[in-house]
């Protein structure tokens, strides 16, 4: 397991951990938004997708590519530079995905689950409840091949840059 049993759970030593000491906050996006240029998103570099490349033709299309669900705290501020590289990777994964013929969730937005602090050990590691929860998702996911109709995932369709930056 990669977390520790449920009875050790302890909330406020979770918050400290999910917020980095600071009160929790609501996540204001940065306004005007980063919007880089065509020039420099492609010359933003992401080795590790030729390897997924690479796996997602060892396993011949039984592959379910997703983006695990991080707490909102840990992932990249609205409208900041870290948001639109993290937009142009994601955008890429889902080139990738379409190319490969492979379905491709994303948890790794604002949602019910990225935003409830009692779902989460750290900024990571999400509680085994949410972990089932995950599963079951993508087992929904896959049968429905759509958004979320309560906003935990979105189903990728291949590359939608706008649609992954929307909350």
């Amino acid at each position: 397991m990669f977390t520790p049993p449920e009875s050790a759970y302890d909330p406020v030593k979770v918050r400290r951990k999910l917020w980095k000491d600071e009160q929790p906050h609501a996540i204001e996006a940065v306004v005007p938004a980063y919007v880089p240029t065509s020039a420099k998103r492609e010359s933003w570099r992401f080795p590790a997708l030729i390897w997924l490349a690479e796996i997602v033709n060892r396993f011949k299309g039984r592959v379910v590519l997703a983006f695990m669900p991080l707490h909102v705290a840990s992932q990249p501020t609205p409208g900041s530079e870290e948001a639109a590289r993290q937009e142009e990777c994601k955008s890429r994964i889902a080139a990738i995905a379409q190319r490969k013929g492979v379905p491709l969730i994303d948890f790794d937005i604002p949602s019910k689950i990225t935003t409830n602090d009692a779902n989460y050990w750290d900024p990571r590691h999400y509680r085994i409840a949410i972990a089932e929860r995950v599963v079951d998702d993508i087992e929904r996911a896959l049968a429905t091949r759509q958004d979320d109709p309560d906003g935990d995932w979105r189903y990728v369709d291949g590359p939608r840059t706008a649609a992954l930056a929307t909350n």
